[in-house]
């Protein structure tokens, strides 16, 4: 419909927020790989996606676009004169991309979790999940997900049964609920100390409120 301003937004959107702010990071895995296999692949799919981006922003950014696709190994020609992107429907991979925002949504859980918690970036924590139905093998393949873009030290699979006593803080997605060990966040003499210089603070605040309404 010649929405020029809504095609931009999708295509910058998609090219920040799921190439640059997901894949890149996901594909790292298989970019340091000792699987020759998963490498290449991972190589071409990257090389696949970045250049139907370059493609798609040609139009909006010709110069720039131009300049990019020219330091692609093995680009064809130039993007003025080429082929626009086509839907392949064999690259349609509905349920894979379904569990991959699973995935996804539970790293967003885990970094909440650790953002409320005022947790250092550099610690790693243990990580539970009571899986829901058909995602219990999918969490556990995605290990390596959660240890590289959650902070996970290691993450299990378990049932409701199997939590215990341990205190934790947990989070309900779509995939599982999952379940941090608090002592695994905090130190808890340094949080009770925490709590304490607050309430204090929080103490006088209302004193000295008080006193002004008086």
């Amino acid at each position: 419909n010649f929405d020029l301003g809504l095609a931009a937004t999708k295509i910058y959107d998609f090219s920040w927020s799921s190439f640059c702010d997901w894949y890149i990071e996901m594909a790292k895995q298989g970019l340091n790989s000792d699987d020759s296999e998963a490498k290449k692949a991972t190589q071409e799919v990257l090389y696949y996606v970045l250049s139907g981006i370059l493609t798609l922003l040609h139009p909006y950014m010709p110069f720039i676009t131009e300049e990019v696709y020219g330091y692609l190994p093995g680009h064809d020609g130039m993007l003025i004169t080429g082929k626009w992107p086509t839907i392949r429907e064999e690259y349609n991979f509905a349920a894979e991309a379904a569990q991959m925002e699973g995935v996804m949504d539970v790293i967003r859980a885990i970094r909440n979790l650790r953002a409320e918690m005022n947790v250092q970036p550099a610690k790693r924590t243990r990580v539970m999940f009571v899986a829901n139905e058909g995602w219990g093998d999918v969490l556990t393949q995605s290990d390596m997900y959660f240890r590289r873009l959650a902070g996970a030290s290691e993450t299990v699979v378990i049932s409701a049964d199997q939590l215990g006593s341990e205190k934790t803080v947990s989070a309900v997605t779509e995939a599982a609920t999952v379940y941090i060990p608090l002592g695994d966040l905090v130190d808890f003499d340094k949080e009770l100390a925490r709590l304490a210089k607050e309430q204090e603070n929080l103490t006088k605040e209302i004193a000295r409120a008080e006193g002004k309404l008086n």
